[in-house]
């Protein structure tokens, strides 16, 4: 009690305390008050102490996975499964909420497959997970079917050197994965895409590159030292981006 106001109540005042959720599942909370002086008679029928004791359910706030933001980014015609926390473990339920006298421009089915059409705006669906301890969650998630604007290439894994200095170029013999991220015209990334990504490369003698393992992803294998350029691109919006890709020898031994 009266924590707000940094007072911090002796044990025999405090009578009230705050219970915090530290992780999900089940705990009890047992109570027991004892009489300082029996023969005062503070509690009926003589008792010496009150007992009781309650069940305490903690579970997961219901969030989508891999949504950092109340937002779903979609582009035209395109698909998005939505997974959340609860999957498998809640009866989860979803709708879209747009009005009767507005078209939405994503329909969403009871597996919560997400799909957009070929007009652009913004539409409202609604999770609902129920627990099977009696407890609903609610979840209401905007929509956005936006066009893309550009794309943008990320590599993995990050390298790690002596001192952390960066290198200047890739190191001979390594392999990289590529990422193709895209963006709508205020810089956020999108989601869903409908794109087919294409790929090319200058020196294949320099450079081996080839399909990830899902759409946006490629592999990168560096076979000799040189200066290469890659270019990738989407035919469905034109667009496209080029990276230089420098190989270099990034170990040698140490002469004396």
């Amino acid at each position: 009690k009266f924590s707000e106001a940094s007072l911090q109540l002796s044990v025999e005042n405090n009578f009230a305390v705050d219970v915090y959720g530290k992780g999900k599942g089940k705990t009890g909370l047992k109570v027991v008050v004892k009489v300082l002086d029996p023969s005062a008679g503070q509690f009926s029928y003589m008792a010496k102490e009150l007992i009781d004791e309650i069940q305490i359910q903690v579970f997961e706030k219901l969030v989508i996975l891999g949504i950092e933001v109340e937002q779903i980014l979609m582009s035209t015609n395109s698909f998005f499964k939505v997974q959340t926390n609860r999957d498998g473990a809640a009866s989860l339920t979803y709708r879209v909420l747009d009005s009767q006298d507005k078209v939405p421009v994503v329909e969403i089915d009871e597996s919560g497959h997400l799909s957009s059409h070929s007009q652009i705006g913004l539409s409202t669906i609604e999770i609902i997970s129920q627990e099977s301890f009696g407890i609903n969650q609610t979840l209401v998630v905007a929509v956005k079917v936006a066009p893309i604007s550009y794309l943008r290439i990320s590599m993995n894994p990050i390298f790690h050197i002596q001192n952390h200095e960066p290198l200047m170029a890739l190191p001979l013999g390594i392999t990289l994965s590529l990422t193709i991220h895209f963006h709508d015209n205020y810089g956020d990334t999108f989601h869903s895409q409908n794109s087919m990504i294409h790929f090319a490369i200058n020196r294949d003698d320099f450079l081996q590159v080839g399909k990830g393992t899902s759409n946006n992803t490629l592999v990168l294998r560096t076979m000799n030292v040189g200066l290469s350029l890659l270019k990738v691109w989407d035919v469905e919006h034109n667009i496209a981006d080029y990276v230089p890709l420098p190989v270099q020898h990034a170990i040698s031994p140490e002469l004396t």
